[in-house]
């Protein structure tokens, strides 16, 4: 009655049961740490800048490093929200004047979920595209689609240049790229 205890093995299951366990807190623990470091990484405000900067290394830029480039309050039609909103921020050509080596023609915005937009020197030419730091007269967070993101000022619903521009409004941006 006995003797098949010994053939049923109490730490074959218990190894098994072991391993998993090791492995699922290992799992978890590195989600949490990586959730944790990207959480802080993002919610500060501060946008990284990389590729041909002007300073020619990557740098870390705060928001208000940003706005003394040139700052601009504008109301503007926001077509997800259907109603006028108040952003301030810098434009586009003049955070490539000052943060960009002379020979950038395309900057890449990154958002914290991986999406990403390029702009070519002639959008940036042609049109006012904001890069916004304040929202309704403050910073912004995470929940609200900040530290920062894109909007076009002059934005006419009615207008096919403007509606072809909708994927390129962008928010939650914590990489800017230089090319």
């Amino acid at each position: 009655m006995f003797g098949n205890i010994d053939h049923f093995s109490v730490s074959t299951p218990v190894s098994r049961c072991g391993g998993s366990l090791l492995r699922r807190f290992f799992v978890t623990f590195v989600f949490f740490a990586a959730l944790v470091s990207w959480t802080f990484a993002v919610s500060a405000d501060t946008i990284r800048m990389t590729g041909k900067t002007a300073s020619g290394a990557e740098q870390d830029v705060t928001l208000d490093e940003i706005d003394l480039i040139g700052f601009v309050a504008e109301r503007v039609y926001n077509p997800y929200e259907k109603r006028r909103v108040r952003y301030s921020g810098v434009l586009l050509d003049q955070l490539v004047a000052k943060y960009g080596d002379p020979s950038v023609k395309s900057v890449k915005l990154t958002a914290i979920d991986g999406y990403r937009i390029t702009f070519e020197q002639a959008e940036w030419q042609e049109f006012r595209i904001l890069l916004v730091t304040k929202l309704r007269g403050k910073r912004f967070d995470l929940e609200q689609k900040g530290p920062a993101r894109i909007v076009f000022p002059d934005f006419t619903p009615d207008e096919e240049v403007h509606r072809a521009k909708l994927p390129k409004w962008l928010w939650m941006i914590q990489e800017i790229r230089f090319e």
